[in-house]
């Protein structure tokens, strides 16, 4: 089974797509630091933007990503504490119990139901028991955008029941919404932050 969408590796393979870390993901780390452990995984890290803030945050980072290119990219920049795998979300091939921390920023969004269920499994067998999820996902009113078109969109009654299905319990779920490119697209997401169920 495999969750990557290979239109992402034309777009890393023309761009460097995403190079400031996601305002939610900074401010979850900002206030939570000191409780997040140490091993940090980023699921879907692209260019690296997510990666690099935690790693200047003091964690030791592992970025994984289905594209080639993005993670080419990503290890000619790397410093010590950091290693990028090409990896499918749907089979992280590591280790149970390993991560303190896993994050999401839009990586989710663009794995087709129900493949999504399997990258979200594996996500949970890799974080240590206890461990923290932090996850941005499109939400069902998110607009179509030209090269970023979420596959899958959720509404608010599918989280908890997903989550919960692959162990996990979500503590906050909250949204954004913005317009985008003088209002031509409407951004809208879920916030979710969720721990694995011991």
């Amino acid at each position: 089974m495999t969750g990557f969408d290979h239109r992402w590796e034309a777009i890393h393979e023309s761009r460097r797509w995403g190079q400031t870390p996601n305002e939610h993901l900074v401010r979850f780390i900002k206030r939570n630091r000191d409780k997040l452990g140490n091993d940090a995984l980023d699921v879907g890290c692209g260019a690296g933007a997510q990666s690099f803030f935690l790693e200047d945050c003091g964690f030791q980072v592992i970025g994984i990503d289905g594209s080639l290119s993005a993670i080419l990219d990503c290890n000619e920049r790397r410093r010590p504490l950091m290693t990028f795998l090409c990896l499918d979300a749907c089979s992280l091939t590591m280790g149970d119990n390993l991560f303190d921390l896993v994050v999401d920023v839009c990586c989710l969004q663009h794995i087709l139901d129900p493949s999504h269920i399997t990258a979200i499994n594996e996500i949970n067998r890799v974080l240590k028991p206890g461990g923290s999820f932090f996850s941005v996902t499109a939400k069902w009113d998110h607009s179509t955008h030209i090269a970023d078109t979420p596959m899958r969109m959720m509404r608010r009654n599918e989280i908890d029941p997903l989550y919960k299905g692959c162990g996990f319990a979500t503590s906050s779920i909250d949204m954004s919404n913005f317009s985008d490119r003088n209002g031509a697209a409407w951004i809208s997401h879920w916030i979710i932050q969720a721990k694995k169920v011991v």
